[in-house]
């Protein structure tokens, strides 16, 4: 449900670069995926253990980044 409006975001800045800007937002979704998985399926774990803190990791860094982003309102 975010990925539409984070993309809108991201091409909406300047709009002479929205190819660009479009393909590094596929690119590092899909390369911190990879490396996401990788790790995960790295630590051999016979428990969720390992998926828990991935998603909760993913879930943290998305609020900060989302607190972090945000612009002050106009007065």
């Amino acid at each position: 449900m975010s990925v539409p409006n984070s993309l809108a975001g991201v091409v909406s800045i300047d709009s002479s670069r929205a190819g660009a800007a479009a393909g590094f937002s596929g690119f590092l979704q899909m390369a911190i995926g990879a490396i996401t998985s990788y790790i995960i399926g790295s630590l051999l774990a016979d428990t969720a253990l390992p998926m828990v803190v991935a998603m909760t990791a993913g879930a943290v860094l998305s609020l900060s980044s989302h607190l972090l982003g945000q612009r002050p309102e106009k007065a």
